[in-house]
């Protein structure tokens, strides 16, 4: 050790001298340069310093071993900021576009204006009274704007959040209906993802003040148009698609029944073929016959799920009731793709979650400050958007309850069945299959599969945290409530009350939000999750009795859980418990 010591401190001397020796021969030959040369003497002089700054930067090295370390270390932090950073194309506002009254009338702004914003691809969010529920479907034609959207019943006729009413209702609000000024339509029925009931059909109309809101995609026009007779690209090249479902994006796609009927969906599924020619994707949510769909008060017969594909078709599965029909409908459409490319890549690993590119800690630093997740699965080039994020002891799990499967990427299986999914960063891939409409399962699998994550590049801002009695401990309450009175999503993140070092934290979009206009709280509702249990060190899993989690979390750190066995009567538990919860808006 000593020795070590030694031999450094004779290298330092010798460097030191050269130093002195090389800048006294260099000084003394300007001094001998004429005076006239003035120029050149400076510029001397700067190379003399720009050395010996040089000289000293090398034995700062050695007399701190650490620090090319700590250099490594700045790289990486000033790497994750530029990798955190916001473009401009993607910190586009949600902007109020107009306002309706009770009666329909416009009150402010123009619904002309909303339509523009719409036929863009722009996303839509509307507020009923100071509940927010995101929507689902949108219908244009030449007279009115149609969104459609799931609510709770209970919650928006008396305006108090409950996991106590477990039917969910399908409501259709449009701009400039006929004849009836603005109603709500509603249908009674279950949720999507579990039909355990008899849905009870009924359409009757409400009148309530009206906001519509809009948020311009990065990419206003479509990246991708495919005609009713051959698929041929109208705009772009299908190879500009296939870049963006590989590199995360998600897609909506505005399709046109007839003249002048169109609607829009947002894909959860997206695939690419094993040729990389034809890109498909599937919309889970319900809407109404697409034959029917011009008379949006007919609910008769409802489409369950939609598959659109760049070659000019789409395949249609329906269900009547609670039985899902056999025949499926496959014909021509034509539609326009719109990406939304604010997405990158912050981890890629192997199918062993050995590291292939980015970093698991920009993933976790990432999702813990509220950015949305979408999965790319490398070797059956699909993407999806996880609903549910869980971090456990340093690693990442993903829930997806998005995923159908499929006949060779071409069409839904007859069976239409459910491939709920729990992707971890181990490689880990657990999956349960289940019929949609009888819920009979078809099995499950434990597999292993090489992803990509991609993080959002939306500005998402932590803005409010509440300790498990309700106090703050970040933030503002009112800032946060003002942020969703302008329109903005939501997303929180629960930690486990009862682990040490908060090992367990679950993070989830809000399905819709409701403001109280007595506690002067807010709430966030989460209804796409299946229960989980912890497995392993990192990795958590399926229960062995598949039960749904229907959340309700409150600022006030309540948090209200109904859990119901998929596709049966039997209520497993309602519990409620107090947690921390960290509130993020965007």
């Amino acid at each position: 050790m000593a020795l070590g010591n030694n031999l450094v401190i004779i290298f330092l001397s010798v460097v030191l001298l050269l130093i002195a020796f090389y800048g006294h021969k260099l000084e003394k030959r300007l001094s001998q340069i004429h005076t006239g040369n003035e120029v050149k003497e400076e510029l001397t002089k700067e190379q003399i310093n720009a050395h010996r700054k040089e000289f000293e930067e090398q034995i700062s090295v050695l007399q701190e071993p650490d620090k090319v370390y700590m250099k490594e270390n700045d790289e990486t932090r000033e790497n994750k900021a530029a990798f955190f950073s916001e473009t401009a194309t993607c910190g586009s506002k949600w902007i109020q576009q107009f306002e309706t009254n009770e009666k329909g009338n416009v009150v402010s702004g123009s619904d002309e204006t909303f339509r523009q914003a719409v036929l863009s691809g722009a996303k839509v969010r509307i507020s009923l009274n100071g509940y927010y529920p995101v929507t689902e479907v949108i219908y244009v034609n030449n007279m009115s704007i149609c969104v459609q959207a799931y609510i709770h019943t209970h919650e928006i006729l008396n305006n108090r959040p409950t996991a106590a009413v477990r039917t969910q209702t399908m409501i259709t609000v449009c701009t400039n209906p006929n004849p009836n000024p603005n109603p709500l339509h509603f249908i009674l029925m279950p949720l999507i993802v579990d039909f355990y009931d008899q849905p009870i059909y009924r359409d009757f109309t409400l009148q309530f003040k009206v906001k519509w809101l809009t948020r311009q995609r990065n990419h206003p026009t479509p990246i991708f148009c495919s005609n009713t007779s051959s698929g041929s690209a109208d705009c772009s090249n299908i190879k500009n698609l296939i870049s963006a479902v590989s590199n995360g994006a998600e897609l909506y796609t505005l399709g046109k029944i007839d003249e002048p009927h169109m609607y829009g969906v947002f894909l959860s599924q997206v695939l690419i073929d094993e040729a990389h020619t034809v890109v498909s994707g599937i919309s889970t949510v319900q809407i109404t016959d697409l034959k029917n769909y011009k008379n949006y008060t007919h609910y008769a017969t409802l489409a369950l799920l939609l598959m659109f594909s760049t070659d000019g078709t789409i395949n249609v599965s329906y269900m009547n009731h609670i039985e899902i029909l056999k025949q499926h409908s496959h014909s021509s459409i034509e539609s326009s793709w719109f990406a939304d490319t604010c997405w990158k890549l912050a981890y890629e690993h192997d199918k062993h979650g050995q590291a292939i590119e980015g970093s698991l800690e920009c993933l976790r630093s990432a999702i813990l400050v509220g950015k949305r997740v979408r999965l790319f699965y490398s070797d059956t080039r699909y993407g999806i958007e996880a609903n549910q994020l869980l971090i456990r002891n340093g690693h990442v799990t993903a829930h997806v309850l998005s995923h159908v499967l499929t006949d060779n990427q071409e069409k839904i299986q007859d069976n239409a069945i459910w491939n709920w999914q729990n992707v971890a960063t181990t490689g880990n891939v657990e999956s349960i299959r289940y019929n949609i409409s009888s819920h009979t399962s078809f099995g499950s699998s434990s597999d292993r599969h090489a992803v990509k994550w991609f993080i959002d590049s939306t500005p998402w801002e932590h803005a409010y945290s509440n300790s498990e009695t309700g106090t703050t401990t970040h933030g503002s309450k009112a800032s946060l409530i003002q942020e969703v009175n302008a329109g903005k999503l939501i997303r929180f993140a629960i930690r486990s009350a009862n682990q040490q070092g908060n090992d367990y934290i679950a993070i989830f979009n809000a399905d819709r939000a409701n403001l109280s206009q007595v506690e002067n709280d807010l709430s966030a509702h989460h209804t796409r999750s299946i229960r989980l249990r912890r497995d392993g060190l990192y990795n958590v899993v399926f229960g062995s009795e598949i039960v749904w989690n229907h959340m309700i979390a409150t600022t006030t750190g309540q948090v209200d859980d109904k859990r119901r066995t998929v596709g049966g009567q039997k209520n497993q538990e309602h519990i409620t418990y107090n947690s921390a919860i960290d509130w993020f808006v965007s």
